[in-house]
């Protein structure tokens, strides 16, 4: 009997492990057939699968994933203009849940290392151009002025986009 994946919100460990899925990949297809639309904004009451599904995106067009099973017998399958885009772009993914809310120093220290881990991830990087590489290795040392770090998910998703020569996706959770 499958196993019912109470309060996991991550669709490669639901796939991995079999677990019961409500396919949802429909909202793949709608966004592919929104191109023209740069920004989405997901708004659900709480508990309606936000995370899971922002993970499910992530699955579907990060590069990283070329080759995975996950989709298989999924809706957006059915979707020859969505199969072509499976796993094509750099996608970046960050979480704001939890940050400290106790004082404006207290949030850029802990979003200054939610960056640096996040960088972590693309630490291939530093072998790039030196625009590239100082962008990541800024993130990586937690080096980032309060100004840089305002800016660093742009900075970021342009190093990826430079580096790959595709745009990136940034998924950004618990706005």
């Amino acid at each position: 009997m499958k196993g019912v994946p109470i309060g996991n919100d991550d669709f490669k460990d639901l796939c991995d492990n079999d677990w019961y899925y409500v396919d949802k990949s429909g909202l793949i297809q709608e966004i592919v057939s929104n191109l023209n639309v740069k920004v989405f904004l997901f708004t659900r009451p709480r508990r309606f699968g936000k995370s899971l599904n922002m993970s499910m995106i992530d699955a579907f067009f990060n590069l990283k994933y070329e080759g995975d099973q996950w989709f298989s017998g999924l809706d957006v399958m059915s979707c020859p203009e969505c199969v072509e885009m499976m796993n094509h772009y750099p996608v970046t993914s960050l979480t704001l849940k939890g940050l400290s809310k106790d004082s404006y120093d207290a949030f850029l220290d802990d979003f200054r290392e939610r960056m640096r881990r996040l960088g972590r991830q693309y630490e291939y990087l530093l072998d790039e151009e030196s625009s590239i590489s100082d962008v990541i290795g800024d993130l990586i040392r937690g080096n980032v002025s309060e100004a840089s770090l305002k800016t660093s998910i742009l900075n970021l998703s342009e190093a990826l986009s430079r580096y790959h020569g595709k745009k990136t996706i940034i998924l950004i959770d618990e706005y």
